[in-house]
């Protein structure tokens, strides 16, 4: 995954209540996951829900819920 897509998911989510000091410790691992669901009363009703796991040196974990 390239920076700019990270960047891009992590402000999509609202990160904000991370400090820039903990954005700036060097990462080990990021995983992002993308679920995609439906509305059982209307197959229209697309719902999708981000949920984005970061993991330091320090094995600090933080994670956040988009939908």
């Amino acid at each position: 995954m390239r920076l700019c897509e990270l960047n891009s998911i992590v402000s999509q989510a609202e990160l904000r209540h991370i400090t820039e000091e903990k954005l700036q410790t060097e990462l080990i691992q990021v995983t992002v996951f993308r679920i995609k669901s439906f509305s059982e009363s209307t197959s229209n009703d697309l719902t999708e829900l981000y949920i984005i796991i970061l993991i330091d040196r320090e094995n600090s974990i933080i994670t956040a819920v988009k939908r």
